[in-house]
């Protein structure tokens, strides 16, 4: 049929500047038929940007996609031919929208530039159609038990604010419910994949409806391999060199175990640092604790090898001193006794001289008649205590090290149960 000459075509603005004319947008579309209206959400999350242990939260860029029947904006193909009406973002004002929030927000914002970030579309049924684009921080309860190699399950939770579930329910979209960027990339973390739950709330003044999203992400062990265990393990070692060094040289080996319990005090405070103050030990804090410990008994072991020292000398010095005067005591009772004889002796010719070698002979003799010198036996034990901490030190902390990470791993597989029932995420770049 020809279109008649004068005839204009109302554009989409017009025909709803006239639906929207009788239209309340403080009523929900199913007031009169006391149903709930139903709100299939969807969510496709732009990237990840960080994930921050110490704060326990997470930011995300997403576009919220919701969908829902609102009869009162059905129209004909008389009204306009299009089946589809793509509306300009300001008449979002003028609909009436779900109050979906975000439970576990900590912060977030609309993007507007170079213009409102938002899609709004109208069907001939009176499906109404928008899509959001939101940056958010949400909070993520973490659990830190197995750090550095934890498996944590951050939510993204939303809920109606003011409507109970006897007139708004959410619903997950039944294909793609969450759309993940293929190109999403975490410095520290893997994404492993997602889970779909209901968390409907139920507070004082009513039952509402809540869905969420659980993101599985399990942290990589590169970094903190590097930056801690390696610098500990070398520091731990490090330790050990004072075994090798001699006993006497106290100033050395007194410097090397002072700066390596420092070093690995450091360590420690610097790990500690990587997530909030927590109530119970984690994975690296066995670690951390374990190297202090074999870094410590190595200064240790030098104090007491030093000790044996010093007990060595001193018991030397006082043996050597008691005997000397227990041998000038018979020495010279027995001189004395021979005083006599030499004297008588003197008055004949030419013994005189023969007297006095007789005498100084006995001196020498009673004066320096000492026991066997012992010194060796307590600096031959200090020795030997060097030499087993050579061998008994580095094979513990091989024993502990073997240990530690057996049991770290056999735990992390345990944890990987919460991916039963998971779609599993695979980023571009690991695609094969």
């Amino acid at each position: 049929m020809p279109t008649p000459i004068g005839y204009r075509r109302r554009t989409s603005a017009e025909f709803l500047d006239e639906l929207l004319g009788s239209y309340d947008r403080f009523t929900h579309p199913n007031y009169y038929s006391k149903l709930p209206t139903n709100i299939s959400i969807n969510l496709f999350v732009n990237s990840i940007d960080s994930i921050e242990s110490s704060t326990m939260d997470y930011k995300m860029n997403v576009f919220l996609r919701m969908k829902w029947i609102d009869r009162r904006l059905r129209y004909s193909q008389q009204d306009v031919p299009d089946p589809v009406l793509n509306v300009h973002p300001s008449m979002y004002e003028k609909l009436w929208v779900p109050d979906l929030i975000f439970s576990n927000e900590k912060v977030g914002n609309f993007h507007t530039l170079t213009t409102d970030n938002r899609l709004l579309k109208l069907s001939r049924n009176g499906e109404v159609y928008t899509s959001i684009r939101i940056s958010l921080t949400l909070g993520c309860f973490m659990d830190f038990h197995l750090f550095p190699m934890d498996i944590q399950t951050c939510p993204i939770q939303m809920e109606s604010f003011g409507y109970s579930m006897d007139t708004l329910q959410f619903n997950w979209q039944e294909k793609g419910a969450i759309q993940l960027n293929d190109n999403i990339v975490l410095p520290q973390f893997k994404i492993k994949g997602f889970k779909l739950e209901d968390c409907t709330k139920v507070y004082s003044s009513g039952k509402f409806t809540c869905k969420e999203g659980q993101f599985i992400m399990q942290r990589q062990l590169g970094y903190y391999f590097v930056q801690m265990y390696v610098p500990t393990v070398l520091v731990v070692w490090l330790s050990w060199i004072s075994f090798w060094i001699d006993i006497n040289a106290a100033p050395a080996r007194t410097s090397l175990g002072v700066t390596t319990v420092l070093t690995i005090t450091q360590q420690a405070q610097s790990s500690a640092n990587e997530v909030p103050k927590l109530s119970y030990i984690k994975g690296i804090d066995y670690w951390m604790t374990t190297c202090m410990i074999f870094v410590f008994a190595a200064l240790l072991e030098y104090a007491i090898v030093q000790w044996i020292s010093r007990k060595d000398k001193d018991s030397a010095f006082y043996k050597r001193k008691i005997q000397e005067l227990r041998a000038k005591n018979e020495s010279k009772r027995f001189i004395n006794s021979q005083k006599f004889k030499t004297s008588v002796l003197s008055l004949i010719p030419g013994v005189s001289r023969i007297s006095a070698y007789i005498q100084r002979h006995f001196e020498f003799v009673f004066l320096n008649n000492e026991e066997p010198d012992q010194k060796k036996f307590y600096q031959e034990f200090a020795i030997m205590i060097d030499k087993r901490a050579q061998v008994l030190f580095p094979l513990a902390f091989a024993l502990f090290t073997l240990l530690y990470w057996s049991v770290l791993f056999a735990s992390e597989e345990a944890a990987e149960q919460v991916l039963e029932g998971a779609v599993p995420y695979v980023a571009k770049y690991e695609m094969k």
